[in-house]
């Protein structure tokens, strides 16, 4: 599995499937390491869910639930819906151990579930 800075180096030479996790993860890094600008808490929680994307993609999934904890953290408050939507982070949330999570993740996947399905 490549490092952050194996990650860096690759820029868009890697496999797809890499190229796309490691996308996903630089994003959510220069957000949460303060390199992009941000305007509003939403992006941050949209930064923690696509570097949770991206290490569960790299086969990190202890690092893809801490993500997925962080985001839940901070949305928790006012549980905006459209920062989980914009990213697909079902899969993500629902790969949450539910003994573990603190937060109202339930919830908020039953209500990503009911708005994609509604999609189709």
């Amino acid at each position: 599995m490549p490092s952050l800075e194996d990650l860096v180096e690759m820029g868009g030479d890697g496999p797809r499937g890499q190229e796309q996790a490691g996308g996903d993860l630089l994003v959510g890094v220069a957000v949460l390491d303060g390199t992009a600008q941000v305007i509003g808490y939403l992006t941050v929680v949209e930064a923690h869910l696509l570097a949770g994307l991206a290490h569960r993609d790299l086969g990190d999934q202890r690092a893809a639930n801490q993500a997925a904890e962080r985001a839940l953290a901070l949305a928790e408050p006012d549980r905006p819906v459209l920062p989980f939507l914009m990213t697909d982070a079902r899969e993500l949330l629902e790969g949450l151990p539910r003994h573990e999570t603190a937060h109202a993740a339930l919830r908020l996947l039953t209500v990503v579930r009911w708005i994609k399905a509604g999609r189709r």
